[in-house]
């Protein structure tokens, strides 16, 4: 059973911006994300504190930037805002803030 891995990101850009073939990136909404589940149910993530201390510890839109090539963009829902049912905005939002 083989498994395909996308292009790395740094590649589509290559792609896109090579005038000398006749291929098009398009850039789409994201279909899927990449979460970080947190398990809750036992210590010391079953303190909310403590949860939100991470959640705000995490800096998506650098981490997309630094790893992803900035292709991509930061996401609050487990699921796609696309797929059915989950166009829900969470609030509140648990934004990079190291404060």
């Amino acid at each position: 059973l083989r498994k395909w891995n996308p292009p790395p990101p740094a590649y589509l850009i290559d792609l896109d911006e090579d005038e000398g073939n006749d291929l098009s990136v398009i850039h789409s909404d994201d279909i899927n994300n990449v979460t970080i589940l947190l398990n809750s149910g036992k210590a010391p993530l079953d303190d909310i504190n403590v949860r939100k201390t991470i959640i705000h510890a995490i800096d998506k839109k650098k981490i997309i930037d630094d790893q992803l090539n900035g292709i991509f963009k930061p996401v609050d829902n487990v699921f796609p805002i696309d797929a059915p049912y989950s166009d829900v905005a969470l609030t509140p939002r648990w934004d990079y803030d190291l404060e």
